[in-house]
C-alpha cells in the first residue's frame, strides 16, 4: 500500500512539473493543454488575452517549480530515508 501511495505522489509531481514548465514557457500553449493535465480557473483565457494573465501564470509556475525542487532536494539530498 505504501508503494502505491509513493507511485501516486510521483505521478502527481510529474504532472505538476510538466504543467509548470509549459506554463512558464508559454502560458497560451498551456491553456491549450487537455483539461485533465492543467489546472486553471475560469478567469485565465480572458486575462491572458490582454497579457495580464500570462504574467500571473509565469509567476505561479515559478513558485510551483521552486516548491517541487525544494521538496525533491529535501527528500533526495538532505533526508535520505
Amino acid at each position: 500500500m505504501l508503494q502505491a501511495t509513493w507511485v501516486l505522489v510521483a505521478i502527481v509531481a510529474v504532472i505538476m512539473a510538466v504543467n509548470a514548465i509549459v506554463m512558464l514557457v508559454s502560458p497560451r500553449a498551456w491553456s491549450k493543454l487537455p483539461n485533465w493535465i492543467r489546472a486553471q480557473g475560469f478567469w485565465f483565457e480572458a486575462r491572458c488575452a490582454d497579457g495580464g494573465g500570462s504574467i500571473e501564470a509565469r509567476v505561479t509556475a515559478t513558485i510551483l517549480l521552486a516548491i517541487l525542487l525544494l521538496l525533491l532536494y529535501l527528500k533526495v539530498v538532505r533526508y535520505r530515508f
